[in-house]
This record gives C-alpha cells, structure tokens and sequence, in this order.
C-alpha cells in the first residue's frame, strides 16, 4: 500500500499533467500566455517557459505590441534593426519580471519617458 507521501507525490503529479493539458487547450484556442496563465492558475512566466519549452509559437501578434487591445505590430512602423532592439528590450523586461518577481515593472512609465525624449530630440 503506497504511503501519503507516495500518494502526495502522485496527486501533484496528475494535477501538474492536467494543468499541462489545460494550457495546450487554451493554446490551441488562441489566448495569449497571459490569458492562459490567469485561466490554468498559474503564473504568465510559468506559461512562457512552457510554451518555449514545447517549442509553440506566441499567439500574440508582433512582440506585444498588437495585443487583442487592437495595437500596430511593430514590424509595420519600425525597420528589422529597430525591431531587433525591441526584442532585446522586450526580453530583458521579462527577464527582470522573471527576476523579481515581487515587483511590478511600470513599462508605461518607461514608454511615456521615451516618448518625451523622442519628442526632444525629433523637434
């Protein structure tokens, strides 16, 4: 007869298998890791490391900036090279997400300070 600690383990295996099989699902119906995360319980970073693990492409649009909030993608107002730095810049703020994951990072307040400076430095 199988201990509770075997019982324990086993329960947290077939929960984790069921919430791998609950992501998949809400992949395929085309949410965002984010709107995945919220539904399965689990965190956003949790849902992209799955994704990237498995090898699945984003559902989202572009790097983030088309989300379903009716945005352009960034591939139609900024050239590769522009849009390479974005990636770079989109993955570090996740790494740093990912990091601390206690504190919010604000990139609204990091858009509306590179916008002013843009805004300065064009006229």
């Amino acid at each position: 007869m199988a201990s509770d600690k075997q019982k324990q383990a086993w329960d947290r295996y077939f929960a984790k298998v069921e919430r791998r099989k609950k992501m998949l699902e809400l992949y395929h119906k085309g949410l965002i890791d984010r709107e995945i995360a919220a539904e399965a319980g689990v965190s956003t970073p949790t849902v992209t490391h799955w994704r990237h693990y498995n090898n699945l492409p984003s559902n989202g649009v572009g790097c983030g900036f088309a989300g379903r909030g009716g945005g352009v993608p960034m591939e139609e107002i900024l050239d590769p090279n522009q849009c390479e730095v974005m990636r770079q810049f989109l993955g570090c703020l996740l790494a740093l997400q990912d990091e601390y994951p206690d504190r919010k990072i604000d990139v609204g307040v990091f858009m509306k300070e590179y916008r002013r400076g843009l805004q300065e430095k064009v006229g």
